[in-house]
């Protein structure tokens, strides 16, 4: 390919045969050879046609020495395409994303169909005027092309493939400047956010520095998130079991640590309480919500099945944001881990008090323990054990004076009916049932006894079962008789807990 220097030397020798002419012999073309007019370096290519209302101008020329045509329209598509690329105004370097590097490759590859397509070929715009190949004495061969560009579509390529080199660094500075902003106005959560997505735009961009950075912008979102706090409004409500609390719970989500400090609006809160499932037992649910313009989150807790001391725990989430940052490089993993770990501790917990209206009311108990082969034992180890573990936390409670035998092998309608008959004047509510041991064992060399106990409460005034239960448990003992006393100490324990949990 013919430099532009070198053009510049063949021009001034042009020049210095027009002026000297007798220093140069012209040699006469030999019969042959006929005319070599059409093979020499045509005028515009040294002279481009200026650029009018609706075109520019492009040449390009590439030669061969082994005399390969196709080769020299290789050479000359480069020389045609890298002056296009001089008025785009883009270079390749090592900073060049895959994005962009992508976008030049198919702009030249659309080019390059063009030129080498026969006939009336253009793309978005640009054509080929025309192809002068020079092919010399020597066994080189040159060709020469002209092309035109439509303007318009000329600035729509320069504009897309220009958008393509600068969004590296936009994806990167334009979020990072925003959060800047934003920390200038106290908003600290929106500008953790931008950074984060600066962060994991540096991740993956292929830029100079993108370590320094990730890091910085990481370490600029960690710092937004430190003056994130979450403030309790109203801790250490009451309420009892069966009813509904008297107020909401109510938190503020602020730029700062007062709640006089600005609030932050869209917050996401994950919000974690427990609950009481069909088994009586305990367990956790989450909710999610967003904070009002005020910053404050008013949450309506379902309302409890259980009794005493349990809390909510509210904590900032921001897993939405953060998923940008889940795929990173490995290196980066750490500097993630620090800034997940700081938004998991902005959390808050508010406790609360559910109380029991059911130790308020005069209740009796009557329970029937029987051996391993259904005989009576001969006391109600199991009836002093629950009375003792209610007794304990304040409930009103008394042994009715019945047999236990009396409601041995009896149904549940006649034993409510004997029970309403004898005690609705002295109680309101009778826990009735039966424990039994059913069989023994040994464990560790001591004597086992595997035992069971079913027990419902009634209500004497409705003839409603207010709760029902069947637990077991194993006794340990030197005998059986020990381990028996055991089993049954152990069943009224657990069902004692259970129902100054669960009854209301």
């Amino acid at each position: 390919m013919r430099s532009r220097k070198q053009r510049g030397l063949l021009v001034l020798f042009l020049l210095m045969v027009l002026i000297f002419p007798g220093c140069v012999s012209e040699p006469t073309p030999s019969p042959d050879e006929g005319d070599n007019s059409a093979k020499s370096a045509p005028d515009w290519f040294f002279n481009t046609p200026p650029e009018d209302s609706q075109y520019k101008y492009y040449v390009g020329s590439g030669t061969s020495e082994k005399g390969d045509l196709g080769e020299a329209e290789d050479i000359a598509i480069q020389d045609l395409i890298d002056s296009i690329f001089l008025y785009i105004g883009v270079e390749i370097t090592s900073d060049t994303t895959a994005e962009a590097r992508a976008s030049l490759e198919d702009f030249q590859t659309e080019i390059t169909s063009v030129v080498k397509k026969k006939g009336e070929a253009k793309f978005s715009g640009f054509e080929i005027i025309e192809k002068l190949p020079n092919k010399k004495d020597d066994g080189t061969v040159t060709l020469y092309l002209l092309s035109r560009y439509n303007k318009a579509e000329l600035e729509k390529e320069k504009r897309r493939i220009q958008a393509a080199f600068e969004e590296r660094y936009e994806a990167i500075s334009i979020p990072e400047q925003e959060g800047q902003s934003l920390v200038g106005q106290n908003r600290h959560y929106n500008a953790a956010i931008k950074f984060i997505e600066a962060a994991a735009a540096a991740s993956t961009a292929n830029v100079t520095n993108r370590e320094v950075k990730f890091e910085r912008n990481l370490n600029q979102a960690k710092e937004a998130v430190e003056n994130i706090s979450l403030i309790p409004i109203n801790p250490g409500i009451e309420t009892f079991a069966g009813e509904p609390f008297p107020e909401t719970f109510q938190l503020k989500v602020v730029n700062g640590n007062s709640e006089d400090s600005p609030g932050i609006a869209d917050a996401v809160i994950t919000i974690s309480y427990p609950i009481l499932d069909n088994n009586g037992k305990k367990k956790t649910r989450t909710k999610m919500m967003k904070s009002d313009d005020e910053g404050y989150i008013y949450f309506d807790h379902p309302v409890p099945e259980f009794v005493g001391s349990e809390k909510i725990t509210l904590s900032l989430d921001m897993d939405a944001y953060m998923e940008q940052l889940w795929d990173v490089p490995a290196e980066y993993d750490e500097m993630v881990t620090g800034l997940e770990e700081l938004i998991a501790n902005k959390r808050a917990t508010m406790e609360y008090v559910v109380s029991s209206n059911a130790k308020n009311i005069a209740t009796g108990i009557i329970m029937l323990d029987l051996n391993e082969t259904a005989e009576d034992y001969p006391s109600s180890l199991s009836g002093t054990s629950i009375l003792s573990t209610l007794s304990r936390n304040g409930f009103s409670i008394q042994q009715l004076p019945l047999k236990p035998r009396d409601i041995k092998d009896k149904g549940d309608y006649v034993i409510i009916e004997m029970l309403k008959n004898a005690f609705s004047d002295r109680v309101r509510r009778v826990i009735f049932g039966t424990a039994r041991i059913l069989n023994y064992g040994e464990l560790a060399g001591r004597v086992s006894a595997k035992s069971t106990i079913s027990v419902q409460v009634i209500d004497l005034e409705n003839d409603e079962i207010l709760y029902t239960t069947t637990i077991n448990k194993n006794g340990l003992g030197a005998d059986e008789d020990s381990a028996a006393k055991d089993a049954f100490k152990k069943l009224g324990e657990a069902v004692g807990e259970d129902i100054k949990n669960r009854l209301h």
